[in-house]
């Protein structure tokens, strides 16, 4: 649930619970082109993410930022926990424990998951790494109120990003080089820190500033989103040879984010308000073991065989994003009553 103040921002839940269905058809793709180009189209949904972060630690003292850095860790240790469990026991049970934990584990281990937030057996919970290395320097900023000058480095931090991800996206290198805290999480935490300080600005100021000028022009926002889009899907769609889609995650991602703030008591969709604003983190981190779930159900109820055809290959994804929310909706349920509880 995202709320400013005692405000509900039901825009921001809606982002998230979009973001949240990117998220599972970005890791269990649909088949062919069309799989490409919504994998691709998807892409605004971890940046998304990150800027939520950065516009709520706007304003915030150091005890706010520690607390949700906890909070990340704590998440992020249940979802490893249960990432490491699942796979060991399937290791175990087909008698290929030790090759499991030497192909996963050595003396380079803390290096990619620090480095290169790289979980080889639970991929997708590099978000939470970084998110927490994100906090940490954060922290440290906070410390030295070295707020503004952090966001002078935003351009910077953006061609590099641009850079390393357009270099390992050509060339076809491991996706784990292309990740990490400093330019994957960094820019879009500070995005959208600045996004929140010329909102701040705009509220003093109604008449001046770039923010004002964005947040009038719904056409200017929706228009930017668009081109943004066309950038990141169409490199993949047409195969070209320079892989640029990350730049277009920037006008993407950023309109996005602007249309959601702008007017952020609007209802438009119960359900993905509901998805983001109460299931997100349990759809994040949940979806992975959900497919393997979904892949299985459909074998058992439809026969193996079904695996092998088309209409497996279309369903999976939407299979798989079914199961994550209800799941998430059930564990939503216990975590209530419990609370409950307690209070009573």
């Amino acid at each position: 649930m995202v709320i400013q103040g005692s405000k509900r921002i039901y825009k921001l839940d809606l982002l998230k619970g979009a973001a949240c269905v990117g998220v599972v058809f970005t890791h269990v793709t649909f088949p062919g082109l069309w799989g490409k180009a919504v994998m691709r189209a998807a892409g605004f949904a971890v940046p998304v993410f990150f800027m939520i972060a950065g516009y709520f630690a706007y304003g915030k003292g150091r005890d706010v930022i520690w607390r949700r850095l906890i909070k990340i860790l704590g998440i992020l240790a249940a979802g490893y926990g249960l990432y490491f469990s699942y796979h060991a026991c399937m290791a175990l049970r087909s008698g290929a424990l030790e090759s499991w934990l030497l192909a996963n584990f050595d003396m380079l281990t803390p290096i990619r998951y620090l480095v290169f937030c790289d979980v080889g057996f639970a991929v997708h919970l590099w978000y939470l790494i970084a998110m927490a290395e994100t906090y940490g320097l954060w922290l440290l900023i906070s410390k030295h109120g070295w707020q503004q000058m952090s966001v002078r480095c935003l351009p910077v931090l953006f061609i590099l990003q641009f850079i390393l991800v357009i270099y390992c996206d050509t060339y076809d290198l491991p996706w784990a080089l292309q990740v990490n805290f400093l330019l994957r999480a960094l820019p879009w935490f500070l995005l959208g820190y600045e996004i929140r300080a010329g909102e701040k600005q705009m509220v003093e100021m109604p008449e001046k500033g770039r923010m004002a000028e964005l947040l009038k022009n719904d056409r200017m926002l929706c228009g930017l989103a668009f081109v943004g889009l066309l950038i990141a899907v169409l490199p993949s769609v047409f195969d070209l040879p320079l892989k640029f889609n990350a730049i277009g995650y920037v006008p993407y991602s950023a309109a996005l984010f602007l249309l959601a703030i702008k007017k952020p008591d609007r209802r438009t969709s119960r359900l993905l308000e509901y998805i983001g604003g109460r299931l997100s983190m349990y759809v994040y981190v949940l979806h992975v073991l959900m497919a393997g779930a979904a892949k299985e159900l459909m074998m058992r109820l439809l026969g193996a065989e079904f695996l092998l055809t088309s209409a497996y290959e279309w369903t999976w994804p939407l299979a798989t994003l079914m199961i994550s929310i209800v799941v998430a909706a059930l564990l939503d349920q216990i975590r209530k009553k419990e609370r409950r509880h307690i209070r009573g």
